[in-house]
């Protein structure tokens, strides 16, 4: 849903509760178009509905709430806090106003999908890659890399073996001597300093 302005007429029986609704909310810094074209929306559906009153009875919300075929939950959650903020407002009017649950809304796991990448993220070239630095960072000797992908060189594996991060990290963490390394005073034992920060 775009969140370019949106300037909404409302015909409703609650048209113009509706505007008023989506005004204050924009005059607290609220964006709101988003919203107001999910309430225009609403609006038209209570015209359709023929409501008559200056009230939203339950069965409506309801109707106006339920999950749609082929609707995701984020979109069914977006309709339901709006009609939910604007139940809110009616009530604190004064008007009668059913306000629906949260719990409306189907559960976020059931319409969960992984991310699938696309063929352009996923080529031949990108397995192979894949596949050889598994290998090398397993320890896998080049020759052998080498000969898994087909190379007939060497140095075309050695392509390979430009270390990643972790591969940098292990290799200095062997080669490293901490007893080599002068031990850092703790600021504790330094007592200039410690006399210099309670002269403060």
């Amino acid at each position: 849903m775009s969140n370019r302005e949106f300037k909404a007429q409302f015909q409703s029986t609650l048209g113009s509760l509706l505007e008023q609704f989506v005004k204050e909310k924009q005059a607290c810094g609220y964006p709101y178009h988003g919203t107001a074209r999910l309430l225009a929306q609403f609006d038209r559906f209570l015209c359709d509905e023929a409501l008559s009153q200056c009230e939203l009875p339950r069965s409506i919300n309801r109707k106006w709430l339920a999950k749609r075929p082929h609707e995701s939950t984020g979109t069914q959650w977006q309709r339901i806090c709006a009609v939910r903020q604007f139940a809110k407002y009616m009530c604190r009017l004064g008007y009668s106003a059913d306000v629906p649950e949260r719990s409306l809304a189907a559960k976020c796991g059931a319409s969960f999908s992984p991310r699938i990448p696309t063929q352009a993220e996923v080529s031949p070239h990108t397995l192979r890659h894949t596949k050889g630095m598994n290998l090398l960072q397993s320890g896998v000797p080049l020759e052998i890399i080498r000969d898994f992908l087909g190379h007939v060189d060497v140095k075309t594996t050695e392509i390979y073996a430009r270390a990643n991060l972790e591969m940098k990290r292990k290799a200095l963490e062997k080669v490293a001597d901490d007893s080599s390394l002068p031990k850092i005073p703790s600021w504790k034992q330094n007592k200039t300093l410690l006399e210099w920060l309670q002269s403060l």
